[in-house]
């Protein structure tokens, strides 16, 4: 992917190259901040306990350029390692689970069931792990067992916790939800917890896929601190993500002028003199090849 591609998908398409390249390094800098300071607040305040840990796990010979390595190290803290996936694939395995275990605490023992397709470049891995007390806590006593509905007719028996609390709250019937925000400790951190009110009540996801990021800012920034009985089920939270989608998107935005840039660089690295052929794959015709300097035939056409 073209250098010029990434800054026009990470800044204002309209502006010049001197500002998105200031603006795509000004980017990095300020998400280092905060990253380095959510971290720190949890240090100095003790009201919750969070890790944030990355790492890159690279095919064993794959040699990712120093400037991308160096920035990711300094920038994000990213740690390197370099692992045999076609050769030792069960131990591969191991070192991706174990990072996970490790980074997270114990609560995430295992990312992969089986050992990553032998061809795997790299693994890119992200964890967060987060703890903290609430601000005012539930109450044992009032928590009483419950019955929790996840569609129109089936139900499971669950632990339900129940209290009376000053807290921030809002309502949208635009959106058709409300929103309550419960904080942490210290009020360093908090939840916010979203319960939709119309359409279909157990479809989460369609819900949370049609709430924008604008959507949630104006429902917190609406939010006023009122008395607020809330009743919340003791529950075990799992979610995938798949990026598949957005990369495809990616694909899509860099492709065109990718092709773009690469048939002008080659018009102009592999002009001719005449009578000579130019050719950039290492799979071309034999007569073709004849005509092929040796540094197209170096050239590995599945790269």
């Amino acid at each position: 992917i073209p250098r010029s591609q990434i800054l026009n998908i990470l800044t204002a398409a309209n502006r010049t190259n001197d500002t998105a390249e200031a603006t795509a390094a000004e980017f990095h800098q300020h998400l280092s901040n905060l990253l380095r300071n959510v971290k720190t607040s949890a240090v100095f305040d003790n009201s919750y306990y969070l890790h944030l840990s990355s790492a890159f796990f690279f095919r064993l010979g794959l040699s990712p350029f120093s400037s991308f390595t160096n920035e990711a190290t300094e920038l994000y803290a990213m740690h390197m390692f370099y692992l045999d996936f076609r050769g030792d694939p069960s131990g591969s395995l191991e070192t991706l689970n174990r990072w996970a275990a490790l980074n997270t605490l114990g609560a995430i023992d295992r990312v992969f069931s089986h050992p990553v397709p032998a061809t795997t470049a790299a693994v890119l891995t992200n964890s967060i792990y987060f703890k903290g007390a609430w601000e005012t806590p539930f109450s044992s006593q009032y928590t009483v067992p419950g019955k929790f509905k996840y569609n129109d007719t089936d139900s499971v028996d669950v632990q339900f916790m129940r209290g009376q609390f000053s807290l921030k709250y809002a309502e949208s019937h635009r959106l058709g939800c409300r929103l309550v925000r419960i904080p942490y400790k210290h009020g360093q951190a908090a939840m916010y917890a979203i319960l939709p009110d119309t359409g279909d009540l157990y479809n989460i996801h369609q819900f949370a896929t049609g709430l924008s990021l604008d959507d949630f800012t104006e429902l917190a920034d609406s939010a006023r601190t009122t008395s607020v009985t809330l009743i919340m089920p003791k529950m075990r939270l799992a979610q995938n993500f798949s990026i598949r989608k957005a990369l495809s998107l990616l694909q899509k935005q860099v492709e065109p002028q990718f092709e773009e840039e690469r048939f002008s660089s080659n018009s102009h690295q592999n002009s001719t003199d005449e009578g000579e052929l130019a050719c950039c794959s290492s799979n071309c015709s034999e007569n073709c090849q004849a005509f092929c300097t040796s540094e197209d035939r170096d050239v590995n056409s599945d790269e």
